[in-house]
């Protein structure tokens, strides 16, 4: 789907503010930081089930 200039401005914003604060902690303390670090593989599986048009 597609996102309105507001909703990228909103998602921009999140993020700059988490990639500011994940900044300061890494200066803070770097093997913390990467001990504390999770990195996932964002997947979506859709799951389609097709309606029977004749009974079973």
């Amino acid at each position: 789907h597609l996102l309105t200039i507001d909703q990228k401005r909103i998602r921009m914003r999140v993020f700059l503010k988490r990639a500011w604060h994940d900044f300061n902690r890494f200066k803070q303390n770097k093997m913390d930081f990467k001990r504390r670090s999770v990195t996932v593989d964002e997947t979506w599986i859709h799951h389609y089930t097709p309606e029977r048009k004749e009974p079973s």
